[in-house]
């Protein structure tokens, strides 16, 4: 399907990010709705009917996602996954772990000080030395085991389902390719997927060997797309939803990217902390409500973990009166992981092929399934 004469509308902060879909989709009319410019680029303004009526007719839309709660669309709605979301997640923990496991802050609170205090920073943990635990192996998930690689971490997983072998691609085994018949041999019809040369005149057609037919690859020699969940390479070790417990005794740093869904709300809170592994540090860049601020300072008061590093917390933004700002083993970050708003390029390209897998009819990434809760 063609792309001219289509109209994508646009309801977004990010800035040029019209700009970057015209040049992406020069075929395709992109009308702004609204620009809504603030400060900080987060807008508490309702939608207007005006801005209703003119979406009533919008086949696509291209908006924030905190518009979603007052669209209520009832359409398919996928999440735009930048190219570089993951990457930016990864470099958020992975300086997080550096900075604190060199003790940075310290330093920098001693120069404050002008006091030159070498002996207590100077003893720290490489990469190397370090297990990171990842709650969360999906799209953005995956990303932060790889990076976490190069610096030849261990890395385990945390997962609903175990990992299927399966799930990874394989290529077509001897038997499940395409043989060309020897000159001797009768030409068999060529499935869609295989190529047969037929014979010539002058051949004699007789029964062709088991060898020299054309065979369709076996369902089990075929490249199947992985599942959210598929193994990756970059994973030592991989945990089940039971087996919780277990996966908290062996990180030295927890690294929640889970959403939040109705099985993900309170998964870190009450006890289970406890199962932590000594002098653990607990990284939340996924959702706030994996665990309560009450069962985070009980975590830390308890010594079941020795610090929090929270780039999300379980309401947004933080209350002046909590006392996660305060805590000397909290460390706070206003939401700011992994942050696509200045890369209206990523996000044009990303929507770009999602746009042009839908008008072929082909499955789009990043869809959500409420069911599921992401």
């Amino acid at each position: 399907m063609e792309t001219a004469g289509r109209t994508v509308y646009v309801m977004s902060v990010v800035p040029d990010l019209s700009l970057k879909l015209r040049n992406k989709l020069p075929d395709v009319q992109v009308i702004d709705v609204k620009r809504r410019e603030t400060a900080d680029f987060i807008s508490g303004e309702d939608l207007t009917e005006d801005d209703f009526q003119v979406l009533q007719d919008a086949e696509v839309l291209l908006i924030d996602n905190d518009l979603l709660p007052q669209l209520k669309p009832r359409i398919p709605i996928s999440r735009v996954v930048s190219k570089s979301f993951g990457q930016l997640m990864a470099e958020h923990v992975i300086g997080w772990i550096i900075c604190h496991e060199r003790s940075w802050l310290t330093s920098r609170q001693n120069q404050l000080k002008s006091e030159w205090k070498y002996a207590e920073v100077i003893r720290y943990r490489s990469l190397q030395d370090l297990t990171v635990g990842v709650l969360g192996m999906g799209i953005i998930g995956r990303e932060v085991p790889k990076y976490l690689k190069a610096f030849n971490s261990t890395v385990h997983a945390y997962t609903r389902t175990a990992p299927s072998v399966a799930d990874t691609c394989t290529a077509p085994s001897v038997a499940g390719t395409c043989t060309a018949p020897s000159v001797a041999d009768t030409c068999i019809a060529p499935s869609v997927a295989d190529t047969c040369t037929a014979p010539s005149v002058a051949d004699t057609c007789t029964a062709p060997s088991v060898a020299d037919t054309c065979t369709a690859p076996s369902v089990a020699d075929t490249c199947t797309a992985p599942s959210v969940e598929s193994k990756s390479n970059y994973v030592d070790k991989y945990w089940r939803s039971d087996e919780l417990p277990l996966f908290l005794q062996q990180c030295d740093y927890i690294v929640s990217i889970l959403p939040s869904t109705s099985e993900t709300r309170g998964m870190l809170g009450s006890d289970i902390l406890k199962n932590a592994k000594k002098n653990a540090v607990l990284i939340n860049v996924g959702r706030g409500d994996v665990i309560s601020e009450a069962d985070i300072v009980k975590a830390l008061d308890s010594g079941w973990i020795s610090a929090a590093i929270l780039d999300v917390v379980e309401k947004e933004p933080l209350s002046s009166e909590s006392l996660l700002w305060t805590h000397p083993k909290c460390i706070l970050t206003p939401h700011t992981a992994a942050v696509v708003v200045f890369r209206p390029e990523d996000i044009a390209d990303a929507f770009s092929r999602n746009y042009q897998d839908f008008l072929q009819g082909n499955s789009i990434s990043g869809t959500i399934d409420f069911s599921r809760g992401y």
